[in-house]
């Protein structure tokens, strides 16, 4: 069993519990040992269904088991090592759930990014300099991008030994559907424009997955590895949205089981033989591990929708598939209700609709409470890449809009103030949160001293957030803010952006940027509150709103809260989990690249 060290701190939720356990056991297993456990386990049920180009493909546990097997033995016949570290670039497709378990049972190293990030090649080279993978098996998109890499840094290119790609395509094919429909879904596939109509490659790496795969299927050696549950199993990097590096979390396989256990109890309405519909920003950590590997280690049907910009696919697969379970990140859940697809879908069987990884708009909760069943509404959360996923939760039984519920089983919250360092235990403070739980990561990659991390006098590991929450009486949580994001004022008053965004939210407003100008070296010693903001209408139209937010935020806020300007941009800077990108849009505000800049009166 995992021996877990747990801190000696209070924890004002554990009433709230119920039949849930406060402390667990974990077993000190692989991830992929626990898979194939669950895969005999659940052998009657279906395991993921994908449609694409209303062609649809499934597997069930026992197919699905059959190819992970198929590709931890194509990884053995590459020549990899237990503790080589193979890259995957990939939307949610089949290929990527057998990559992620057969890493696994190899005994590799998995560091999953979307397929994007290979276009921004500058970035995707530190990734590559600093995780250093054996293998890339991606999208064959990404070929371009990761040849050009290839040639241009000649370090990476003698790291990276093998390039597999494939299409989103292929996974069809493996169900010998008809060949005459196969050109077709190719021929629509490559005038999409997603995907290189031919692989014209300066390097000689680069080879097919499929054919990989097919050629390993005679192998009858061993591709087990002897993997402990300590060992190292996955390196997420962070996306970067304040403008810093990404930095990878390294997280074990102990670190990975903990949260599936911890996520099945707190999910306890889950039940084999149902479905889950899934659309977190691409590899959105919270949706990614709490949602995806929780539900396929529990029997559940995963429906696959690889695209999360595609709402008009995600509402058809919805009405089909009547899902019991639904994950989300906010960005999503306020796109489907904008796009009125969604309206006349009923939601009477949905028993877990969980939504996190930011703040939900007011007017997006209360759009969705209202259509979910009575005590089965959103159940907002909180997590991060450092924690493996999603650690605190709204109950099955009881939601509170605007919370984000209470930790999960093991997972420990302290809260410290941001100026002083001096901790708080009384209720209804805003403080820093530190956390500590079994599924915190082992260590930052190649910074094993790095600040965010600490050992308490009791030997306990604590993550240093940078988020800054609240609790009440009851142990309920409430996120405010990143401490980074707080306004620090010339006059020393601090400005919590949350505030403002409250009186924006009212006004269907719901993407913004707000920062203050105190300290940019562009600003010319001003201090002004910018605040940045995604509008459409007509010049007349904005000036009609900013006349109402003028009265607004005198109503709402103190004088020396409400902003100095409003700048309006048709689209302001995102990243690819939907979250608006604060570097980069303060740089647009200094080049002037924005469609209005408005003054407000005080």
């Amino acid at each position: 069993m995992y021996n877990y060290k747990r801190p000696n701190i209070k924890r004002p939720h554990l009433h709230h519990y119920g039949n849930i356990p406060a402390n667990l056991d974990y077993p000190s297993k692989s991830v992929a040992e626990v898979m194939f456990d669950n895969c005999e386990k659940y052998k009657d049920y279906q395991a993921i269904k994908y449609t694409q180009n209303g062609i649809t493909y499934s597997e069930d546990y026992t197919q699905y088991a059959e190819n992970i097997e198929a590709t931890a033995k194509m990884l053995k016949l590459l020549d990899v090592k237990k503790g080589d570290r193979i890259m995957v670039l990939s939307p949610f497709l089949p290929e990527e759930y057998h990559t992620k378990y057969a890493v696994a049972a190899v005994g590799n190293i998995l560091i999953p990014l979307h397929p994007y990030e290979s276009k921004s090649r500058a970035k995707m080279a530190k990734i590559l300099e600093a995780s250093k993978p054996k293998i890339i098996i991606c999208l064959d998109s990404c070929v371009p991008d990761i040849d050009a890499i290839l040639g241009d840094y000649p370090e990476i290119d003698d790291i990276v030994q093998k390039v597999l790609y494939f299409s989103p395509v292929d996974s069809l094919k493996k169900k010998g559907i008809l060949s005459l429909i196969n050109p077709i879904i190719d021929y629509k596939y490559q005038k999409s424009g997603v995907g290189p109509k031919t692989l014209n490659t300066i390097s000689n790496k680069f080879s097919s997955f499929t054919e990989e795969r097919n050629r390993a299927k005679n192998y009858q050696g061993s591709y087990m590895a002897d993997v402990k549950g300590e060992d190292d199993y996955v390196i997420y990097f962070s996306s970067g949205t304040g403008g810093k590096a990404p930095s990878g979390s390294i997280h074990t396989h102990n670190s990975c089981n903990s949260l599936l256990k911890s996520g099945q109890y707190i999910c306890d309405c889950i039940e084999p033989g149902q479905k889950l519909i899934i659309v977190p920003g691409p590899f959105h950590c919270f949706g990614s591990e709490t949602g995806r590997n929780t539900a396929i280690n529990s029997g559940v049907t995963q429906i696959i929708i690889p695209d999360p910009k595609n709402i008009k696919a995600l509402a058809e697969a919805q009405k089909k598939e009547q899902a019991e379970l639904h994950i989300y990140v906010p960005a999503i859940l306020t796109k489907m209700q904008e796009s009125k697809l969604f309206d006349d879908i009923s939601y009477e069987n949905n028993e877990l609709f969980i939504c996190g990884g930011g703040r939900l708009p007011l007017e997006t909760s209360q759009y969705w409470n209202k259509k979910l069943p009575k005590e089965r509404g959103v159940r907002e959360g909180y997590g991060s890449t450092h924690t493996n996923g999603g650690i605190c939760i709204n109950l099955k039984k009881e939601q509170r809009p605007g919370t984000i519920g209470i930790p999960l089983s093991d997972c420990y919250f302290k809260l410290k103030d941001p100026e002083t360092g001096e901790i708080i235990n009384k209720p209804n403070v805003p403080g820093e949160l530190y956390v500590a739980g079994p599924s915190l990561m082992r260590e930052f990659l190649n910074e094993p001293n790095h600040p965010s991390l600490s050992i308490d006098e009791e030997g306990v590991t604590w993550y240093k957030t940078n988020d800054l929450v609240i609790y009440d009486e009851t142990g309920w949580y409430k996120f405010l803010d990143r401490c980074d994001d707080v306004l620090n004022l010339n006059n020393a008053n601090l400005v919590n952006p949350n505030e403002i965004k409250d009186v924006l939210e009212k006004h269907n407003i719901n993407n913004s940027i707000i920062f203050n100008t105190n300290g940019d070296e562009k600003a010319d010693g001003s201090d002004r509150i910018v605040l940045c903001i995604e509008y459409v209408g007509e010049e007349k139209d904005i000036s009609l709103l900013k006349s109402v937010l003028e009265k607004d935020f005198a109503a709402n806020l103190k004088k020396y809260e409400i902003p100095s300007e409003i700048i309006v941009f048709d689209r302001l800077p995102m990243n690819l989990n939907g979250k608006t990108l604060k570097n980069k849009t303060k740089e647009k505000y200094y080049n002037k690249e924005y469609k209005l800049k408005l003054e407000l009166k005080k």
